[in-house]
């Protein structure tokens, strides 16, 4: 006996899904992709061979949390003589009152991680799971396999018949399959993925070019250094070798997409390697000169991580624009991963603009975010969301309508709203159900507001929305980049010339001296010192690698100095980033014998 079951939206058109169906007796007959996870994922018709089953039998229906969840029985009788039985479901979206020009998505997710390639997953595959989750986007990239993407690793761009024989997939490009997927209407796919540094941080991108091989950026050499088992490769630190983090960021290639640093604060323990990290080493230095990243993951595996939250509150404190992000990290083929719930997405508000790459990414640079594993949020203005909004602090009162909701079971509701200043509760409500209030802000400093949502259950039921900032200073409202003086000395009687290639800012000049050279940079930059008289290149410097406060000051968070015992894995003290520390290095002149 067949049961088929069929899922529209309001218009009638098929949809995407994801379907639970057992019989009276807990018989499960919607195992997915692994035999222990008990829903499938349908493109909008299932059909299920339910031959034995035991009446009544029922069914869930689930799309993402933005839709009704659907649950009924499927009673003996609805079967008759037949043996076939349809049900059509309508699944109907919440209150769009809230979600008016929102669109929620993820960008940080890895299409396969299995090693098994009876289990390896396309990028169509990731595609349907991600629109039947209910995201309007999704990034992504190559299958982050190790040993399958050890097959084409010459580039991503080459066509991915060695891995798979899926015949949407062969003999085409990452972008070529993307761009069709976008076109099908399944969910919008933005090519982008990670530039994996294992020593210093995680990065990825709201949208981005994919033309060469992310893996060469991962530094393979650290890695078997920290992990392995042998104590005897621990003895001595290997160098980096691998292209600057800040020259990456600032390739004209990526630098339309939006870069994100991911899980800032990870880290864990491995049995016998000890000590392993994934933490944002760069960051500190990234934010000073620049900064060169627009966005922080602020909510990851779980969606309450206060470590990440602080480490955010003190940019914004420290007056940067910096966007908050929500990361599911997830492989495709991984029902431990992506299939896990709560989901934790990223809502980017595009108003009346059509939803493509570059308007995501445009919107997570304006800061015109929220992130949730439910509930949802917004901050208006006269009508309009003032989220990522940079407005004056000219003490004239303002009225604002703060909107708080839940999605998923709205039976539930919202039990705690917190309105946050400068990282300090402001205000905060306990409401019953849904959430509305009207409050008058009156601004005369430079600050930053943002808005915090609960479900009832709040370790797993939270949003969190991107700052609102107030400014005394509209025409520079940001910290700017940490200008560092120079000074290059060469030998007795030297004519020296320095070229200066500033990635922070772009620019690139040249300096002469005689015996030295003085000159006013950012230290993402890299200066080649040349004799002039002898017509030839003395020495390249690079600040980052060889001024010893710098390097220390990132060696300090990636070999885990910061450890106490009271830490658990993927805590990391706000402190431990010692912003200000390297901003007092930043600030003192840098001096370099090249003689």
């Amino acid at each position: 006996m067949r049961v088929i079951i069929e899922t529209k939206n309001e218009r009638g058109q098929r949809i995407p899904c994801t379907i639970h169906l057992k019989d009276k007796e807990e018989r499960c007959f919607s195992r997915g992709w692994y035999t222990d996870y008990e829903w499938i994922y349908s493109s909008g018709r299932a059909v299920f061979e339910v031959e034995g089953a035991a009446f009544p039998l029922r069914v869930i229906v689930r799309r993402g949390a933005r839709c009704r969840e659907i649950v009924d029985e499927i009673g003996e009788e609805a079967c008759g003589d037949s043996q076939e039985v349809v049900r059509e479901y309508s699944l109907q979206r919440w209150d769009k009152g809230i979600l008016e020009g929102w669109f929620c998505g993820d960008a940080h997710n890895h299409v396969a991680r299995s090693e098994k390639v009876e289990d390896f997953r396309t990028m169509w595959d990731a595609a349907e799971v991600a629109a039947a989750e209910g995201l309007d986007f999704v990034g992504l990239g190559s299958p982050w396999t190790r040993t399958h993407h050890v097959k084409y690793r010459d580039s991503i761009g080459r066509p991915l018949e060695a891995i798979t024989e899926d015949e949407r997939v062969k003999g085409k490009s990452v972008p070529e399959i993307c761009e069709e997927i976008s076109q099908k209407g399944i969910v919008l796919a933005i090519p982008g993925n990670e530039f994996i540094k294992t020593r210093f941080a995680h990065l990825f991108l709201f949208g981005g070019n994919i033309d060469e091989d992310y893996w060469r950026y991962y530094d393979d050499v650290f890695d078997f250094w920290q992990c392995s088992r042998s104590r005897r490769v621990r003895e001595q630190e290997p160098e980096y070798r691998l292209r600057p983090i800040y020259e990456i960021l600032t390739d004209e290639r990526y630098c339309w997409g939006a870069r994100v640093y991911a899980h800032p604060t990870s880290w864990w323990y491995e049995p016998e390697a000890g000590f392993v990290t994934n933490i944002a080493a760069t960051l500190p230095f990234d934010t000073l000169v620049g900064p060169l990243y627009d966005a922080i993951v602020v909510m990851g595996y779980e969606p309450e991580r206060r470590e990440y939250q602080e480490l955010w509150y003190e940019l914004l404190n420290r007056g940067y624009r910096i966007t908050a992000v929500s990361e599911l990290d997830a492989c495709f083929d991984n029902r431990r991963s992506f299939c896990n719930r709560p989901l934790v997405l990223t809502y980017c508000h595009i108003g009346d603009d059509v939803i493509g790459a570059k308007t995501i990414a445009e919107a997570v640079k304006k800061g015109k975010t929220f992130v949730s594993s439910g509930p949802l949020l917004d901050i208006r203005e006269e009508g309009k969301t003032v989220i990522g909004a940079v407005l004056p602090s000219d003490g004239q009162e303002r009225k604002w309508s703060l909107f708080g909701d839940y999605q998923m079971r709205s039976s539930d509701g919202i039990s705690r709203v917190q309105l946050i200043r400068n990282g300090k509760i402001l205000r905060e409500w306990r409401p019953c159900g849904s959430f509305e209030e009207s409050i008058t802000i009156c601004e005369r400093e430079d600050s930053w507001y943002v808005m915090k949502v609960y479900g009832k259950e709040e370790k797993r039921e939270l949003a969190l929305s991107s700052a609102v900032y107030f400014r005394r200073d509209l025409k520079h409202p940001f910290s700017g980049p940490v200008m560092t003086p120079f000074e290059i000395r060469g030998g007795r009687n030297q004519v020296l010339g320095c070229r200066v290639h500033d990635f922070a800012t772009g620019k690139e000049k040249t300096y002469w001296g005689k015996e030295r050279v003085e000159f006013e940079a950012t230290a993402a930059c890299t200066i080649e010192v040349f004799d002039r008289e002898a017509g030839k290149k003395i020495r390249e410097v690079r600040p980052f690698f060889d001024h010893k406060p710098i390097w220390d000051h990132a060696r300090h968070l990636y070999l885990g100095r910061f450890i106490r015992k009271e830490l658990a894995c993927g805590e990391v003290p706000v402190e431990a980033f010692r912003i200000g520390e390297l901003r007092d290095i930043l600030l003192r002149k840098m001096i370099f014998h090249v003689s």
